[in-house]
Formats: structure tokens, sequence, C-alpha cells
């Protein structure tokens, strides 16, 4: 009987460290998915399967790409117009406009008159 308490305890100081080490990668994990790396590439990165990383990440609202390009060409105080978005983005107009009405809803930017954006807070 004394035997089998001394294997459960290190059983128990092996389930610990693995358990550090656990929450170790999944804030790792967490951090590249907040910077907005794929579920795919960070699966592999770290020799997890995609599920696993969806399921530890799956509060993180990632910001997609044609967005965060829409933001960085509304800067300062000038206006856009949605034509010249989609000119300067590398982006289809159905994604840009996609990306706007997203941001609308979100806060982030403001419709001045009809296919004018501005970003606000401006």
């Amino acid at each position: 009987m004394h035997k089998k308490q001394r294997r459960k305890r290190k059983w128990t100081q092996s389930k610990h460290v693995v358990s550090a080490r656990k929450v170790y990668l999944k804030k790792r994990v967490r951090e590249r998915r907040k910077a907005g790396d794929l579920l795919e590439t960070i699966a592999a990165e770290f020799g997890l399967s995609k599920s696993t990383v969806c399921r530890w990440c799956q509060d993180i609202k990632v910001t997609p790409s044609t967005e965060l390009e829409v933001i960085g060409l509304l800067k300062g105080e000038q206006i856009w117009r949605t034509s010249e978005i989609v000119k300067h983005s590398k982006f289809t107009r159905q994604a840009v406009m996609l990306a706007l009405n997203s941001l609308l809803e979100k806060g982030v930017i403001t419709k001045i008159k009809r296919g004018h954006y501005q970003k606000s807070g401006v």
C-alpha cells in the first residue's frame, strides 16, 4: 500500500510538469492567433491538431486582412471614395465592400455620404 502512494505521488508530479508545458504552449498559441496567424500555420508550427488550436482560440476574434488593409488606407482626416479604396487595394470590390460594411458596424469608420468613407474619431 505504501508503494502505491509513492507511485501516485510521482504520477501527479509529472502531471503538473505536463500541465505547465501545456499552459505555456496554449499561451504561445493564443498570442500567435491574436497576431492574425492562420490556424493551420499555428498547428503545424507547434505540432498540434487544427481542432486543438481552434478550441484554444475560439474566443479570439481575428480581423480579416481586407479590414486591416482598408483601415490602413483610411488615415487621418482624408475622405475616401469606394472606387479609390478598391483601386489601392489588392482585393476585389466585393471583398472591400464586405470589409467596409463590417467596419461600419464596428464603428471603426464612418460613412460621410454615399460611397464616401472616413476613419472614425478623427
